[in-house]
């Protein structure tokens, strides 16, 4: 009787978890960077010491995006004319690092906002430069902007916001 009382407690807290549980937004597909209605990275990139040719450089390319989602995590690849790379976060809030350019080995780590509706990724680099960056749709899901905050170790401030927009509403 005990094992049949206990079974139905974990059914109903199953049952009223998944109920409770918010969704996620599904950032899956491939976005196009929409630079006017993008903020600059100029700012944030010498920040994280960029060389100036680099940051000029870097301002002014194109960027797509390809977006892999799983329950467990979020692979996001960026691509440019120029190289491109991978950020595989996990979204439950497990560390990880990778090898950054002009930045070294940064530390990370991704959870979901309490609503679920927003991904949150912290980081850590050289000379305790902070970084956050902020995953969320707007219009529905018609653009994803990634929102990134740099604070470096003099305390100062740096934002961007980049808005991409879905391959089959881009329009250059």
């Amino acid at each position: 009787m005990l094992r049949l009382g206990t079974f139905f407690f974990i059914c109903w807290w199953i049952l009223g978890t998944a109920a409770n549980a918010q969704p996620r937004p599904d950032f899956r597909g491939t976005w196009f960077l929409d630079r006017q209605a993008s903020e600059s990275l100029e700012p944030l990139l010498e920040a994280q010491g960029v060389p100036a040719l680099e940051r000029r450089v870097y301002a002014r390319l194109n960027v797509m995006l390809k977006v892999e989602q799983t329950s467990q995590r979020v692979k996001i690849v960026f691509i440019t004319p120029l190289a491109s790379d991978v950020e595989d976060l996990p979204t439950d809030g497990q560390a990880g690092e990778r090898e950054v350019p002009f930045l070294g080995t940064v530390r990370f780590h991704s959870t979901w906002s309490d609503d679920g509706k927003v991904l949150i990724t912290r980081s850590e680099a050289r000379e305790a430069t902070v970084t956050a960056t902020v995953r969320r749709y707007l219009d529905e899901g018609k653009r994803f902007v990634h929102a990134t905050t740099v604070v470096g170790a003099d305390g100062q401030t740096f934002s961007a916001r980049r808005i991409f927009r879905r391959k089959s509403q881009f329009r250059p």
